[in-house]
């Protein structure tokens, strides 16, 4: 088995959207970006766990010492940008530690799941 293909890049937190939603910026840099947590499906903030979920990432990122966040483009072909954003937000992983993402963590925890509600 071979690493997946994607663009890794050190971030800083800045904020939350939601629980799927997280803002960060690159080092040196104010410019903010949104990334929406790849395969990783919180309430929305109205539904019940919403918020819940949003105060569980928060947690998360403003104790996490190195952030970092993973793009993957595995399959994507030709259009790179078309995969990189989706209605203005980059998908993507959180990488909180050496092991483990937001993503995961938020799953596992119970505030996700891994597929999109109906």
């Amino acid at each position: 088995m071979r690493p997946p293909v994607g663009i890794c890049i050190p971030v800083r937190y800045v904020r939350c959207r939601d629980g799927d939603t997280v803002e960060v910026s690159l080092p040196k840099s104010e410019y903010v970006y949104a990334v929406r947590l790849a395969d990783c499906w919180c309430p929305e903030m109205r539904e019940e766990g919403g918020v819940a979920a949003k105060e569980f990432a928060e947690s998360v990122l403003d104790n996490t010492e190195s952030l970092h966040l993973f793009i993957p483009l595995d399959g994507v072909g030709v259009n790179i940008l078309a995969a990189l954003t989706t209605f203005d937000r980059v998908v993507g992983e959180l990488w909180v530690s050496s092991t483990k993402t937001l993503n995961e963590m938020l799953i596992e925890a119970g505030y996700a799941s891994r597929e999109k509600p109906r």
